[in-house]
């Protein structure tokens, strides 16, 4: 779908399932529901997340898929590539990242991915996004990382001959990887991104990740000016939020409510000493420092506070007007990803009302940012 010439869609990685057919299963039962929530009446655009295993299957059964997406009014214009491996019902935590950018297996997958979104693209977009892990989990880059980004950028320049469709690698800084805030981005950029060859470096970019950003204390609005004003291209922006709250005393049992097993929650606690950092939410509700705390655990955008949990809000707030004005620009790729709806504490989720829900959100927010709601639907002309 079209929101002022952006386009709109929400991540995939919020359903369970690491096999093609999961997928399948997962766009039949949630996406298409949404769909008629959304826009019942025009093509709906998918942000797809594909597991090795499940872009291996993809591969081998490409047309049939691309069918079904016509068939249920429905295409692709970005993918998320974050994760190589599981990212549901297992214990994920920092093997999320691997393999990193130090190995040729995450090129090998980033480049597969790129042949299947140049082949599901429309005949009339000509620009696809994949988003992908910072370089490395760990603030040295690894070796060998910045050779095969180099090797990416080449593959993507090929692909672009061959197709017409130029697939944008967009690295998605985090907290605790290599690149995490803004002036981490830019220093990459000038140290070994800046020096390639134009050609080359045209295909690299950022995913600005809304969440991520708060919780590094930099309003998304600011670090995508910071980073946007710096000459790099951000062709992707995941529209997310992270918890907040203020403590001056012991709240660990709110919030070891959200310390669960299966994903890494990196925590930035603002003190009168500065900014502390903690690996994961036990470790910081161990110290319990008093300050303003920013939790990785990607919550609701539409909501500005935890039910039944008075003391714990989200960022949600800083997806403001400044925010939407910055990220609403034509040709811009603007996914939803709340991937946590089936471990958010205290809450039964109607996930198919949620993600609706959040949809409401950015459509309001971009229309607020224009004063008017320029919001319509895309239609790919080979549908």
């Amino acid at each position: 779908m079209n929101i002022n010439d952006a386009h709109l869609c929400y991540c995939l990685n919020i359903h369970c399932g690491e096999s093609l057919s999961d997928i399948i299963q997962a766009i039949k039962c949630y996406a298409a529901a949404v769909k008629r929530r959304v826009c019942p009446n025009m093509p709906f655009g998918l942000g797809l997340r594909l597991s090795k295993l499940a872009a291996d299957e993809l591969k081998q059964d490409l047309l049939r898929f691309h069918e079904g997406l016509d068939r249920a009014g429905m295409y692709v214009f970005t993918v998320n590539g974050f994760a190589f491996g599981r990212f549901h019902d297992a214990q994920v935590k920092e093997n999320v990242y691997l393999p990193d950018w130090s190995s040729t297996d995450r090129l090998d997958y980033t480049v597969s991915l790129a042949e299947i979104l140049a082949t599901l693209l429309p005949d009339d977009i000509s620009e696809g996004s994949i988003s992908t892990v910072p370089v490395n989990y760990g603030k040295a880059i690894h070796p060998g990382a910045v050779d095969n980004l180099l090797e990416c950028a080449r593959k993507l320049k090929t692909i672009h001959s061959k197709t017409g469709k130029k697939i944008m690698l967009a690295l998605e800084p985090e907290p605790d990887c290599f690149l995490e805030t803004s002036d981490d981005v830019i220093r990459f950029w000038e140290d070994y991104i800046s020096p390639m060859s134009r050609p080359l470096h045209n295909y690299l970019g950022i995913c600005v990740d809304a969440c991520h950003a708060s919780c590094c204390f930099e309003r998304p609005a600011d670090y995508l000016k910071r980073i946007c004003d710096a000459g790099i291209s951000v062709p992707k922006i995941q529209i997310s939020a992270a918890l907040s709250l203020s403590v001056e005393n012991d709240v660990s049992l709110s919030l070891e409510l959200f310390a669960d097993d299966v994903y890494l929650h990196q925590v930035r606690v603002r003190t009168s000493d500065g900014i502390q950092q903690y690996p994961d939410l036990l470790d910081a509700i161990t110290a319990t420092p008093a300050g303003d705390w920013r939790v990785h655990y990607h919550v609701p955008i539409y909501k500005n506070k935890i039910t039944g949990l008075s003391s714990i809000e989200t960022t949600s707030c800083e997806l403001d007007r400044d925010f939407f004005q910055l990220a609403n620009t034509p040709g811009r790729h603007l996914e939803i990803e709340t991937y946590t709806f089936n471990i958010i504490p205290g809450r039964t989720c109607n996930v198919i009302a949620s993600i609706t829900s959040e949809y409401e959100f950015v459509i309001e927010g971009c229309a607020k940012e224009r004063g008017r709601n320029n919001f319509r639907n895309y239609r790919p002309s080979h549908i």
